[in-house]
């Protein structure tokens, strides 16, 4: 793959941002920093159809898993 079509490639992202955690200290800023990134990817020109946003509750391993395997 050259440069020039990785830089004509489509763009696709996956975010992911999880707050709460059972077996350590829970991060506070995970879901502004999540909301953040799909902000400036979106001001980059990917667009909302491109972006998987799995928050918190939404980060199950299933739908992390389907987003790898069948979303992209």
């Amino acid at each position: 793959m050259t440069l020039s079509t990785l830089c004509h490639a489509e763009k696709w992202a996956i975010i992911i941002g999880i707050r709460d955690y059972q077996n350590i200290r829970d991060l506070q800023y995970a879901e502004k920093d999540a909301e953040a990134i799909k902000e400036k990817l979106r001001a980059g020109g990917i667009k909302d159809d491109k972006i998987k946003f799995l928050i918190n509750e939404n980060a199950t391993k299933n739908e992390i898993t389907n987003a790898f395997l069948v979303w992209l």
